[in-house]
């Protein structure tokens, strides 16, 4: 099932199809935009970060990284190819909520801050800098001696006030 869903997230035809241009993942599928020329797709790095993650979580790792790349490509401002690095988008990022699928511009305005969204920038983090994988400790940060230590001073000084 994963496999027929995320293939139509590479073809460049078809009804379903969502890889129209450099950037995958536009708003409608390649044809509707074909049909009707007026219609400008956007595309949201939202929907692009979750659908990413969970392609890898259904075990199309690969494609979930091609995605979360074109992703952190299209903030940068730069050529969706294998070529472009990190260092390269220092000089011009966008943390806008949504892009013009077609010339992969920022949308919105300033006066509305639809082009410096908080969530944009923390799903740009969240794909550069990923979480560590959580690690139990059952021992308490504390030895037991302390803590009976602890609670003796407590006693003491609860009987010793009243």
């Amino acid at each position: 099932m994963t496999e027929n869903i995320a293939s139509q997230l590479l073809h460049h035809t078809g009804n379903f199809s969502f890889l129209c241009d450099d950037f995958p993942l536009w708003s409608v599928g390649c044809d509707e935009v074909r049909k009707n020329e007026s219609f400008a797709p956007f595309m949201l790095p939202l929907l692009n970060y979750r659908v990413s993650n969970g392609l890898k979580r259904n075990n199309e790792a690969g494609l979930g990284y091609f995605i979360q790349t074109s992703t952190v490509n299209l903030l940068c401002g730069l050529s969706n190819s294998q070529d472009s690095t990190l260092e390269e988008c220092q000089e011009q990022v966008h943390f806008a909520r949504a892009f013009n699928a077609s010339t992969h511009l920022p949308l919105g305005s300033e006066s509305t801050c639809d082009v410096s969204s908080t969530l944009t920038a923390a799903i740009a983090l969240e794909i550069i800098l990923p979480d560590k994988a959580f690690r139990y400790e059952p021992e308490p940060p504390i030895s037991n001696s302390s803590v009976i230590f602890l609670i003796a001073v407590e006693m003491v000084v609860a009987f010793g006030i009243g």
